[in-house]
């Protein structure tokens, strides 16, 4: 086992000792309630801040008992005055942090309001360049910035840029997952809301209008196994007039309902083509015309994120 650390602010996880005494402008941002006893001005070094370097413990040490490693890392962030600080700076190195397992892991047993993420705005940002130190947590994670272009970071990894409002995603903003789920696009309400595009991990893409974090709308669909389909949807499914090429070949041109045809329409498989009236996904009558088509361009880029029938959820 470890001992147990001397009086400290912060339990910080590097990877090398922090050399000397440096004055940095550190801000609370949305998480000042949490840090209200931080104060703007705080000297990074010996007696504020504590490394893995100085408890004198590291993953090597534990190689053969990587729950002990564990245990003894979250032992010393409870030990501490606030909790563990990760300093990341910038997005770039918060992305590194997020794709290590390991770093992830050592943070998952840890109460919500004891892990902190060190981020610096650029001057794009709201406020210009300057540090903050955000909450972040499993459940509940806190922005740099109540309002203007800002970030939230979240335990698992994803993280957030851009418009926020009332410390919640609104405006143009980027989502991004450790897995390489990635959504561009507006937001209201911490939702996606409005005209984005979503890029999963498999290569599903859906680029178009959403609404409570679900495709809504008009939207064009490429599904990593071939299937597209440009037309209108409903609460993340198919829904009204649009265009499907599944992924065998097979075309269909006309109305659906809850992600199945449904009305007038139009259907073509590699042998021969049908035309009547579907309901649920069923032919029940075939008229002699098939229904005249939409016109309608999709986006000039093809691509997409969600299965035709899958109901978006956002973390």
């Amino acid at each position: 086992m470890v001992s147990k650390p001397r009086d400290c602010d912060y339990y910080i996880h590097v990877k090398e000792k922090i050399k000397g005494t440096k004055q940095i402008q550190i801000r609370r941002g949305a998480s000042g309630q949490s840090l209200a006893d931080i104060p703007n001005k705080i000297s990074i070094g010996a007696g504020t801040l504590i490394t893995i370097e100085d408890l004198g413990f590291s993953h090597q040490k534990y190689d053969t008992d990587k729950n002990a490693y564990l245990k003894a890392f979250q032992q010393c962030a409870a030990a501490t005055k606030f909790g563990v600080l990760i300093p990341v700076g910038t997005i770039e190195n918060w992305k590194k942090w997020a794709a290590s397992e390991a770093c992830r892991e050592e943070v998952k047993g840890l109460l919500d309001n004891s892990v902190f993420a060190y981020i610096e705005h650029q001057e794009k940002d709201a406020g210009g360049k300057k540090g903050y130190i955000t909450q972040i947590g499993d459940k509940r994670s806190l922005s740099t910035v109540r309002d203007g272009k800002g970030y939230i970071l979240c335990r698992s990894g994803d993280f957030y840029e851009g418009e926020l409002k009332g410390s919640s995603r609104h405006g143009k903003g980027k989502f991004v997952r450790p897995n390489g789920d990635i959504y561009e696009g507006e937001w209201e309400a911490g939702k996606r809301h409005g005209k984005g595009k979503m890029v999963s991990k498999n290569g599903d893409i859906y680029e178009g209008e959403w609404k409570d974090n679900k495709s809504h709308g008009k939207g064009w669909y490429h599904g990593a196994d071939g299937e597209m389909y440009y037309g209108g949807w409903k609460d993340g499914k198919k829904d009204g007039h649009g265009m499907l090429r599944m992924a065998d070949g097979s075309m269909y041109n006309g109305f659906f309902k809850n992600g199945k045809f449904h009305g007038e329409g139009w259907y073509l498989d590699a042998s021969a083509g049908t035309n009547g009236t579907w309901e649920n996904g069923v032919r029940i009558t075939a008229p002699t015309n098939a229904p005249e088509e939409h016109h309608e361009n999709p986006p000039s880029k093809r691509s997409r994120t969600i299965s035709p029938d899958k109901v978006v959820s956002d973390h």
